[in-house]
């Protein structure tokens, strides 16, 4: 019946110094190359080539010295010289009076598994290989909020080391007063898909450095969640021109607006009530045009548009503005898109 069989069968007689094969059947002649007449009398050695991994060999004979069991993936060669991956177990048979008499190898034919399995590790070292040069942090977790994958960076922001980082939770990397703030965006994300949160990140020595972290949920191919892919960008830097802005236009002599696309105000410095004589809290979501004369508007908005549109070759504009004593003053303004 094993001469038949779709696997690689071989016995080799364990009775005999170097275990020289006694019976091959037909798969391992089609898989191998070999037939009967250059195989028998032969320990299965001859399959090993230069690219055989010696610790592998190794691992197989000190389990049969043993009479030990062992299953082991190697690379062996056909006859032809073609090297493939072959996945060999070896099994001890006893008589029935306990005697070692032979030992049972199956073999079976894995290269192209191995094959894509190496494919995938190249194109994962690939990928860590680009995420590396990336300066923001870059994490995959699992459903539980654990951290399963991450980039150089992490490394070298926070000061834990991989073993330390390998199953973390998400939340163990902030101060105690944001952890529910990045427990319930993970939840988030889980439950809409994504989600957006500033928090300061916590190093491994205290250091609290300001992050803008961004998450989507990660699911495979059949739609089942896997967990959670995201990345922080430091917000240092930021946080650093905001604050000499901030600066800066508290202190100006001029007033500095801030207005949207639609030219609503979304910030206005203090020099605004001093100039003016408008709360500048009180005037945010208004838009400018209410308070530039009526004769002026149509010029103002035509040099607002080319704010917008053409950064590069910014223009000032002069107009009458409505103070809070009800009087049109005489204005200058320049306009800058960000």
């Amino acid at each position: 019946a094993i001469d038949d069989a779709n696997v690689p069968i071989t016995l080799a007689d364990a009775s005999q110094e170097y275990n020289p094969l006694v019976y091959v059947n037909d798969a391992f002649e089609e898989m191998t190359g070999y037939p009967p007449e250059e195989t028998l009398g032969r320990n299965c050695r001859f399959l090993q080539g230069k690219n055989t991994e010696p610790e592998k060999v190794t691992a197989l004979r000190e389990a049969i010295n043993n009479e030990e069991p062992i299953s082991v993936e190697l690379r062996n060669y056909r006859k032809d010289g073609t090297e493939f991956w072959n996945r060999l177990t070896v099994t001890p048979i006893y008589d029935d009076d306990g005697q070692l008499v032979r030992y049972l190898g199956t073999q079976e034919d894995i290269t192209e598994r191995k094959n894509s399995e190496e494919e995938l590790k190249a194109e994962q070292e690939f990928t860590l290989q680009a995420l590396n040069t990336l300066n923001d942090v870059f994490y995959v977790l699992d459903t539980d909020g654990a951290i399963q994958r991450w980039n150089e960076q992490v490394v070298e922001i926070t000061g834990y080391n991989p073993a330390e980082i390998d199953g973390m939770a998400l939340t163990e990397m902030f101060p105690e007063a944001d952890q529910d703030i990045i427990a319930s965006a993970i939840e988030t994300i889980f439950r809409r898909g994504e989600a957006t949160v500033e928090a300061d990140l916590l190093t491994e020595d205290g250091e609290r450095v300001p992050h803008e972290f961004t998450g989507a949920r990660l699911t495979d191919k059949d739609g089942n969640v896997k967990g959670v892919v995201g990345v922080g960008r430091d917000l240092t830097e930021r946080h650093r021109r905001e604050r000499r802005f901030q600066a800066l236009v508290e202190n100006s002599d001029d007033i500095v607006s801030i207005v949207d696309a639609d030219g609503q105000f979304q910030y206005q410095s203090p020099s605004l009530e001093r100039i003016l004589g408008h709360c500048p809290e009180e005037t945010v979501g208004d838009t400018a045009w209410e308070y530039i004369h009526p004769d002026d508007r149509k010029r103002v908005r035509e040099a607002f548009e080319e704010w917008i549109t053409m950064p590069e070759t910014p223009t000032s504009v002069e107009y009458r503005a409505w103070d809070a004593e009800e009087n049109w003053r005489w204005m200058e303004a320049r306009g800058n898109n960000q």
